[in-house]
């Protein structure tokens, strides 16, 4: 068995130990993401909040895989969280999450980010809109350890779900706010669709690309 090639495992009954270990990993590589600060206005118990919500989804929904370097090696240390085909979630929507933030970033949740949304998916797939992110795989999040990174950990996760696309026939659909993820998405045969410019008075704004691979699309 080759050792040095990533090896990919869907988390279908995860222990209480591997919901820690995915936890972990979200924290270190997202924390100080730009946009995740904005959401949630860099609040740790709101942070804490979404990541859990976000995770029990793809669980009960069965999108969770993990990967790691060598067989032998006793933790994981890359995640992807997806929403399969007919499921969606919405981690910022719910009232547990909210209840964690100030009311003006309340307000630019439902009143800007929302309506933003909207604008992206039905500027990237007309009268669909968000249905054509629910009706295929949808990326929520994907996290490898920095020590890991470059080691084809986020390729192995996104090979994994597009060869499941495949076999069903549908797309998948991911959401990035940066260039770097723009590229790295585009070396897997994603194509963008669209991109909108979320702002706000209070944090720094980005801009939000909806990109789409589709079954039979060379890479």
């Amino acid at each position: 068995m080759d050792i040095d090639r990533p090896h990919v495992r869907q988390l279908t009954e995860p222990s209480e130990k591997d919901l820690q270990r995915v936890l972990f990993i979200l924290h270190e590589t997202i924390s100080n993401d730009t946009v995740v600060k904005v959401y949630t206005g860099g609040s740790t118990a709101a942070l804490s909040t979404y990541l859990r919500l976000l995770l029990d989804g793809c669980v009960d929904s069965g999108g969770l895989f993990v990967a790691w370097t060598s067989p032998d090696s006793r933790e994981f240390d890359a995640v992807a969280l997806w929403s399969p085909p007919s499921k969606d979630w919405l981690p910022w929507e719910e009232e547990e999450f909210l209840s964690q933030l100030r009311q003006e970033k309340k307000d630019w949740i439902t009143h800007h980010a929302i309506s933003k949304y909207e604008e992206l998916y039905k500027s990237a797939f007309g009268a669909w809109g968000y249905n054509a992110g629910i009706n295929n795989w949808q990326l929520k999040a994907i996290a490898v350890l920095q020590e890991c990174r470059g080691r084809g950990l986020g390729k192995a996760l996104m090979e994994v779900v597009h060869r499941k696309a495949t076999a069903s026939n549908h797309k998948v659909v991911v959401d990035c706010h940066s260039q770097i993820a723009v590229r790295f998405f585009h070396k897997l045969g994603f194509q963008h669709q669209s991109v909108k410019n979320f702002f706000s008075l209070t944090e720094p704004g980005f801009a939000m690309w909806c990109m789409v691979w589709e079954p039979g699309r060379k890479e």
